[in-house]
């Protein structure tokens, strides 16, 4: 009875034990702790699963700037970053408040208008056709390297799209929150020194709120 005895107790040792960590696994790789933290945003989310071959290096909090920052680090010096800003409370640009002129001032300045386009118009006329041709001849070319650098995208059901673009040997792409479930944050993900984007593609579509 006494080894059955001790073979019940490590089991439910290991029992106590692993649960946690799947928990854990299962929220991105980070702490109690650190999960504990990012509940301070509201907004925070992280890949669930983690990235697979990659580890939690860092997490940099600010709660008054409302942002976050999640480092991994993955095989042969790779990194991938997890930033989130919110964005609550923040006011559209302002537009140039409206002058009011008399009746006899909206005129004029109505005829000179007119008078001004009318003349520059003509004169640019010319200019514009040659510039249009010019600009149509180099579109094939401009538009595959666009397509290059902009061409790797993915999507996340609670972040929306996200387009990818290269900056040296990173890949960055940030969502827009119009398009989002969560309206009141952005979210910016990058892979530096990654011979694929595979690895930051699945991420953004892991990304999660936290439970």
């Amino acid at each position: 009875m006494k080894p059955y005895a001790a073979l019940l107790s490590v089991m439910a040792v290991c029992a106590v034990v692993t649960a946690p960590c799947r928990a854990v696994a299962a929220a991105g790789g980070l702490s109690s702790r650190q999960l504990q933290d990012l509940r301070a945003l509201p907004f925070a989310v992280v890949p669930e699963p983690p990235p697979a071959g990659f580890t939690v290096q860092s997490l940099t909090i600010d709660r008054n700037a409302k942002t976050y920052d999640i480092r991994y680090r993955g095989p042969h010096g790779a990194t991938m970053d997890v930033r989130g800003h919110g964005t609550k409370g923040a006011q559209p640009a302002a537009n140039a408040p409206p002058q009011h002129h008399g009746l006899f001032q909206n005129i004029g300045n109505a005829l000179s208008h007119l008078t001004s386009h009318a003349t520059n118009s003509a004169s640019l006329h010319g200019a514009s056709n040659e510039a249009n041709a010019n600009a149509n001849d180099q579109s094939g070319k401009a538009g595959e390297e666009q397509e290059e650098m902009t061409g790797v995208g993915a999507f996340n059901s609670t972040l929306g799209p996200v387009n990818f673009q290269q900056s040296g040997s990173c890949l960055n792409g940030t969502n827009d929150p119009s398009r989002a479930q969560i309206h009141d944050a952005a979210f910016t993900i990058s892979g530096c020194n990654m011979h694929a984007p595979d690895a930051v593609i699945r991420a953004y579509k892991a990304l999660a709120p936290i439970h």
